[in-house]
């Protein structure tokens, strides 16, 4: 905009526009730009800028790749070469974002899935000694992230790369459930595999259905969220996880005797840690030993409360893509250089034709500057394209000025230089009809008027730009727009704020009417009030770990990280169940064992997520890490101290 002013000054001798095209330059001065034989440079002469057209949508990832690599080769090939020398070159956009993130979300993606199968076998190795266990609790999740591929396709819902890359890690959940199985299966006694499998699944039948319903039903709730990425990625798990348990409860069994076979190797390891959560599992603990234990838990609750109350929310987009360190030092270095440039938010003034769209437009103008958002800051066509009552306000002026013929125009023109011709043209205007779009077709305010008019389905947009999109400003903007008729705002970071609000009310009623049905419906199926309250206790400490933890951290609440919590609601409460369901006045520590094991894969496959470069893998990886570990520490810990003995037989 900066470098038309001197083209419009030949279009405007009289100097109608000074102040219009002093508000333009004060704009360059606020953006710290200098012009010089027609170039847009930095206040200091040595950067120049400029701006090219790619011509194509920048989420065209395959096109965006295509077109930096070529950018890029460019710039090297000018820098290489004796016209590059002593140059400082840097290309910066949309494409070179596009580009860096998507490779980043796959290279995550594949680490992703190698480093948890790396885990998820160490786990098994060690738990059950049997590598063929684990291709067989494998299985059921490949069943069920393959049937919640296809379900999604006939629905015709499109997923997103970053949801295909959770619902792989879906397999550290699916196999929950097998390893509940085989763990009951392998510690029961006889040689007869059928009737081993057999007796395990009716000892863990329950306590499956219940654990897996809750978890089923935290991401059933999510999938009616308002942002399509967390309901695609909610949709997915509610229809692959009930897959991956039914696939186990009644499909593994069926191959006991390959599976189980007659060997009962144990690992010496794994004697002495079941030894530990015997005595940590034992119904019988003295009443010191339990107030110890629900005093500290009591501690870490409030604490972690205390530091959840402090977290801080964030929507910013920025805060949840790949960081590139080369990119983003570039961006700063470009906003340094260039203040204003990048930071910029769009309002809207529309109308049912051209010229009722400009006189919305006009209004918001005046409004604000009336309101003090400095003119400098503003980029309106307003000042040089006013509608029909400000076009007749003008001439009218004009007439009055210099008399209703023009005649004392003419020595203006002589001084000026210009020619005959253009004073004729003058003379007309002020006599014709207000001055029409056209009639700027071939001044260099044309290509600001085709970037500001937009014309849809009999609709007439203008597009107004404020620089310096600030939070106070912002505000200022959104009162402003919200008095006047045909305005509305369009900002990044308004939409981001806007979608995080409603992402806060969302999480919070889902955890309510969550907490609401799941604690009833398990009282009522258990017949025991205090048995849903131990179940649900795990999830709530996790989440409220969880959320202390980031906040200590300095870690945003980001709405991907939000959506994890949902994650760490529905693992707890399957802990506090398995853990309660399992028990004995043997004190045995099987149950404890199995949750350890299960968490431990479900750790491994979220918990690399939380080293991802992309920002939202990490985030929900981050969140799940922790909250899962809090929670799995309640469960094998609290929940038995709140328990009472049960006997055996019952």
């Amino acid at each position: 905009e900066a470098l038309l002013m001197q083209q419009y000054l030949l279009a405007d001798p009289l100097g109608l526009a000074y102040p219009s095209l002093r508000g333009l330059q004060a704009v360059g001065e606020a953006m710290q730009t200098t012009i010089r034989q027609g170039h847009l440079l930095s206040s200091d002469l040595r950067y120049g800028l400029v701006v090219v057209d790619i011509g194509f949508d920048p989420f065209d990832v395959e096109r965006a790749q295509q077109f930096a690599a070529a950018l890029e080769a460019t710039v090297d090939r000018v820098m290489s070469g004796e016209e590059g020398e002593g140059l400082e070159v840097f290309a910066l956009g949309g494409v070179h974002y596009a580009a860096s993130s998507s490779a980043a979300i796959m290279s995550d993606i594949r680490r992703a899935i190698v480093l948890t199968f790396v885990c998820v076998t160490v786990v098994f190795l060690f738990f059950f000694a049997r590598l063929r266990l684990l291709l067989a609790v494998l299985l059921p999740g490949a069943v069920g992230v393959a049937v919640g591929l296809g379900v999604m396709g006939a629905l015709g819902e499109p997923l997103h790369a970053l949801t295909i890359g959770f619902a792989a890690t879906l397999t550290g959940i699916s196999v929950d459930f097998a390893i509940h199985l085989f763990f009951r299966a392998l510690r029961s006694d006889g040689e007869d595999s059928a009737a081993r499998v057999e007796e395990a699944h009716r000892a863990v039948l329950r306590p499956v259905l219940l654990g897996g319903g809750t978890t089923v039903a935290a991401f059933v709730l999510v999938s009616f969220s308002n942002f399509t990425g967390i309901r695609q990625l909610a949709l997915f798990s509610a229809i692959s996880i009930p897959t991956a348990l039914c696939a186990t409860l009644w499909g593994l069994p069926a191959f006991h005797r390959l599976l189980l076979g007659r060997d009962s190797r144990r690992n010496p390891l794994l004697g002495r840690i079941e030894r530990l959560f015997e005595g940590v599992t034992r119904t019988e603990q003295t009443p010191l030993r339990r107030v110890a234990t629900v005093a500290a838990f009591s501690v870490a609750i409030a604490v972690t409360l205390w530091s959840a109350v402090s977290v801080t929310f964030s929507g910013d987009p920025r805060q949840m893509g790949h960081r590139d360190e080369l990119l983003e030092d570039r961006q700063q270095r470009l906003a340094a250089l260039f203040p204003g440039l990048t930071e910029q938010a769009l309002v809207v003034a529309f109308g049912a034709d051209l010229q009722q769209a400009l006189a919305h437009n006009d209004r918001l103008y005046d409004s604000l500057v009336e309101q003090g958002v400095p003119p400098e800051q503003i980029i309106s066509i307003s000042p040089f394209l006013p509608a029909l009552t400000t076009q007749q306000q003008g001439l009218e002026a004009v007439k009055e000025l210099f008399g209703p013929t023009g005649t004392a125009l003419r020595p203006l023109f002589e001084r000026t230089g210009f020619s005959t011709a253009y004073y004729d043209n003058i003379l007309k205007s002020l006599d014709s009809q207000p001055i029409e779009i056209a009639g700027y077709a071939d001044t260099g305010l044309a290509p600001v008027i085709a970037d500001a008019l937009i014309s849809s389905e009999n609709r007439w947009s203008v597009l107004t730009r404020v620089n310096g999109s600030t939070d106070p400003l912002l505000d200022r903007l959104v009162r402003i727009t919200e008095q006047l008729e045909g305005c509305a705002m369009a900002s990044e970071r308004l939409l981001a704020r806007a979608a995080l609000k409603t992402l806060q009310t969302e999480l919070f009623w889902m955890l309510l009417i969550w907490l609401s049905v799941a604690i009833p419906l398990l009282a009522l199926i258990q017949r025991s009030v205090l048995f849903a309250l131990r179940a649900a206790l795990p999830a709530v400490f996790g989440v409220l770990a969880a959320v202390g933890l980031f906040a200590a951290l300095g870690r945003p609440l980001t709405p991907v990280a939000a959506a994890g919590i949902t994650l760490v609601m529905g693992l707890g409460i399957d802990y506090g169940i398995f853990i309660q369901s399992g028990r004995s006045a043997a004190g045995r520590a099987t149950p404890a064992l199995a949750v350890l094991a299960s968490s431990m894969t479900t750790l491994a496959a979220f918990g690399v997520l939380a080293l991802a470069s992309v920002r939202a893998m990490a985030d929900l990886g981050g969140i799940i890490l922790l909250g899962v570990s809090a929670a799995v520490l309640c469960s094998v810990v609290l929940i038995p101290t709140l328990s009472p003995p049960r006997h055996q037989g019952k």
